[in-house]
């Protein structure tokens, strides 16, 4: 019995350690009219900042955060959380712009924008080279917009855009790089 015990408990800490996530402070990024312009924090994949699994929260700075910026010199340029080793991030019911290069080069592995009932524009090569197996957007009827390469070398098996029915345009290669049946 003092075994399983022992057992159940070393589970538990290890469960919780694994799975805890990171909630963005005011102090980690500046935000200008709702829209997140830079994040101070380099690299997210340290036991402080739980292992690269980030929330934004719907209000930071005290702005309501409808935006995560394009990069600052165009769409060849890092964005605010370009290779900052994020595995997985939870974005903001609010959420309505996700700007150019946003998450380049990270190594986010599941993505579920479907928390983001405003999403209207996903920028180009915003999800660019990460590891992206599962995406879902199943509750995106305000997205019209998923601009060039936005989740190009990933390794998404499915996409369904049956809900989005807002949509307007999908960029060249949106989706180059995946297994998508």
């Amino acid at each position: 019995m003092k075994k399983n015990t022992i057992f159940t408990l070393v589970f538990l800490i290890i469960s919780t350690f694994s799975v805890a996530q990171y909630t963005l402070q005011d102090a980690d990024v500046v935000v200008t009219n709702g829209v997140i312009i830079s994040c101070s924090i380099y690299d997210f994949n340290t036991a402080t900042y739980s292992n690269g699994n980030i929330i934004i929260p719907q209000i930071l700075d005290g702005n309501i955060v409808i935006g995560i910026a394009d990069s600052p010199y165009g769409s060849w340029s890092y964005g605010v959380f370009y290779d900052k080793n994020i595995s997985s991030v939870i974005l903001p019911p609010s959420i309505q712009i996700i700007g150019y290069n946003a998450f380049l080069s990270n190594s986010i592995s599941s993505l579920d924008l479907s928390v983001c009932p405003a999403l209207q524009t996903i920028g180009g090569r915003a999800f660019y080279n990460n590891s992206i197996t599962s995406l879902d957007l199943s509750v995106c009827p305000a997205l019209q917009y998923i601009n060039d390469r936005a989740f190009g070398q990933n390794s998404i098996t499915s996409l369904d855009l049956n809900t989005c029915t807002a949509l307007q345009s999908i960029g060249e290669a949106a989706f180059t790089n995946n297994s998508i049946d």
